[in-house]
């Protein structure tokens, strides 16, 4: 915006606002009021200036803030358009859990019960390489983290193949998978599994109450981080967060 645009809107401002000149204008404002009242209320003919200045200082002050309120806006809408931000989002049914039936050789049936959260792009701009991690695991476990997690339905033929990546654009989630267990009627024993795509390194840990810490980034974004905890009620395997 020029210097003209600059001043063709402050001067239409202060006209929008001219009804605060309207008391300055009336020679004598309050004499209405005081032949109703029956009370002498007329303002000194020598504060007409000073009345003017004040009403001329609110409608010029009443236009910078609307403009002031324009620019914040207009920035505030580039920073959205232009940021890089990641978070994580977790819920309740698919695809944050899944149910899966299973059985076993002597014919029990049984389920196993996956936890996935979700790495959503928050910002405006799409983001590259990102990646999303088990970063802690408390208690420790023979895990040594940080790992990178498995991505949803990324079951590749060789464990060597699995993507460690993907790109989101705005408003875009990819959810990966954080934790799951087999669960068995009577038996609650059965092992907690992290989904990681490190080959060759421990995925199961003993059963208990753990807290699970995750972690995503990208490229030129703000790191997400967001703490669960998964715990054990009865057989079942159940995940909030913190």
């Amino acid at each position: 915006m020029g210097i003209f645009d600059t001043a063709k809107e402050f001067i239409w401002g202060v006209l929008k606002r001219a009804y605060w000149f309207i008391p300055a204008l009336l020679s004598r404002p309050l004499d209405v009021f005081g032949i109703i009242s029956g009370t002498n209320l007329s303002i000194p003919t020598d504060w007409l200036p000073l009345l003017l200045a004040f009403c001329f200082f609110m409608a010029t002050f009443l236009t910078y803030h609307e403009l002031r309120k324009k620019k914040l806006e207009t920035e505030r809408q580039l920073e959205k358009a232009t940021s890089k931000k990641l978070e994580i989002v977790f819920g309740s049914g698919d695809p944050f859990v899944q149910e899966q039936p299973i059985g076993d050789s002597h014919g029990n049936a049984g389920v196993l019960r996956l936890y996935r959260v979700g790495v959503r792009n928050a910002g405006g701009a799409t983001i590259g390489r990102v990646e999303a991690k088990m970063e802690l695991i408390d208690p420790p476990t023979d895990i040594c983290c940080p790992v990178p997690l498995r991505i949803m339905h990324d079951n590749p033929p060789h464990a060597h193949a699995h993507r460690l990546s993907f790109s989101l654009d705005p408003d875009q989630t990819q959810y990966v998978d954080v934790v799951m267990k087999g669960e068995w009627p009577g038996n609650a024993g059965h092992p907690f599994v992290i989904p990681h795509v490190v080959p060759g390194h421990i995925q199961q840990i003993n059963p208990g109450r753990y807290q699970l810490t995750i972690l995503a980034h990208g490229e030129g974004a703000v790191t997400a981080r967001k703490s669960f905890v998964a715990d054990l009620d009865g057989n079942r395997l159940l995940v909030r967060e913190v």
